[in-house]
């Protein structure tokens, strides 16, 4: 008989996104590779997933200003097989879920498993919600030229050190009119901005 975790199942579930068929096929998939070993490495190896840690890694990084932490990650991730593209989906779904976390007391967050969205809850006590669309904002203006560099990882990886340098909680209309004049993200009236944030 088959012996899987919960855990195990809540990433081919979340690598479906909702497809009973894919779920299936994904499964044949997950077994065929991992012959017995189902623990949430191998399977996250089979499936292409990135850990939730590096992701972590990589925000703290950006947060607490450390190359040494940020290269020694990015450098992983590179082993991983997962291309420059799918990792920059993951870190902008990362901070999505930090920035959702601080809203509502968590309220937004849907597709998380409760000890994640409990690390997402106290991860977001860190942030500054400008700080966090900032970023987003880098990733979403570097994603295009990524996807067609000719060294994409390079190019990633410069891009996730630029961000360390970035200046801590930066002006917030200059930000809201750079996104509405790209109509890359739409603020919604419900996220507000206390002054802690500012």
């Amino acid at each position: 008989s088959l012996k899987i975790s919960n855990e195990a199942l809540y990433l081919i579930a979340k690598k479906a996104d909702g497809s009973m068929r894919d779920s299936l096929s994904i499964l044949e998939q997950v077994i065929s590779y991992c012959g017995n070993d189902f623990s949430k490495d191998k399977i996250s190896e089979a499936l292409g997933v990135v850990d939730i840690e590096m992701f972590f890694a990589l925000t703290d990084s950006i947060l607490t200003k450390n190359y040494e932490r940020m290269i020694k990650t990015l450098n992983l991730l590179s082993q991983t097989g997962v291309s420059p593209s799918e990792i920059l989906i993951g870190i902008r779904h990362h901070l999505k879920n930090i920035l959702y976390a601080g809203v509502s007391s968590g309220k937004l967050i849907f597709d998380l498993n409760i000890e994640d969205k409990n690390r997402y809850l106290e991860e977001s006590k860190r942030w500054s919600r400008l700080d966090l669309l900032y970023i987003n904002q880098v990733l979403i203006d570097s994603s295009h030229s990524i996807k067609n560099s000719d060294s994409p990882f390079l190019l990633l990886e410069m891009t996730m050190l630029k961000l360390i340098e970035m200046e801590n909680s930066i002006n917030l209309q200059e930000l809201i009119s750079k996104l509405e004049d790209n109509g890359d993200l739409q603020l919604s009236s419900h996220i507000e901005i206390s002054d802690k944030d500012l």
